[in-house]
């Protein structure tokens, strides 16, 4: 009888790509890891990415890691990339607008402290809109209530 056996290992880069090397390093040369699943945040899978390139270990990103830069196969050569891209929602976003004959669109987000995403997002947005001549407009607002700050971008893409 054919039998497998997994061992699967869980280390936290907390979102945080010095944390994600010291990571990456150590479950490829101390847990001899196969595969490395994550991390689930740009910056991260990035430095991620070029580490598993350079040991010849297979990366499988998700979730967050919506970076547009990920799709360069000759700089991360190991990895596969489990979502889609901020570049490839603007192009979507860009034929819907299209399909319904829109001609505005406003996107507003907040994040408390994560600014990788909100930057990879926009800058892949910005990228398409370079590209396809759309107008794009950010702006960030920074609210200061009594409890908390919260930074809100808001996007606004004219055809």
């Amino acid at each position: 009888m054919f039998q497998l056996f997994f061992r699967f290992t869980f280390l936290f880069d907390q979102c945080d790509e010095i944390t994600a090397a010291d990571i990456s390093v150590k479950l490829i040369q101390n847990y001899h890891v196969d595969v490395i699943l994550g991390p689930t945040c740009n910056y991260p899978t990035i430095t991620a990415a070029l580490i598993s390139g350079y040991f010849d270990k297979p990366l499988f990103s998700w979730g967050l890691s919506t970076s547009s830069e990920l799709d360069n196969a000759s700089r991360f050569r190991m990895i596969s990339v489990l979502a889609v891209n901020s570049f490839s929602l603007g192009v979507a976003l860009h034929l819907l607008l299209l399909k319904f004959e829109w001609n505005q669109f406003a996107f507003i987000y907040y994040n408390s402290g994560e600014d990788q995403t909100c930057d990879i997002m926009k800058n892949d947005v910005q990228s398409y809109a370079i590209n396809s001549l759309v107008y794009v407009f950010f702006q960030n607002f920074i609210l200061l209530p009594a409890e908390f700050n919260v930074v809100i971008a808001a996007a606004v893409i004219i055809l």
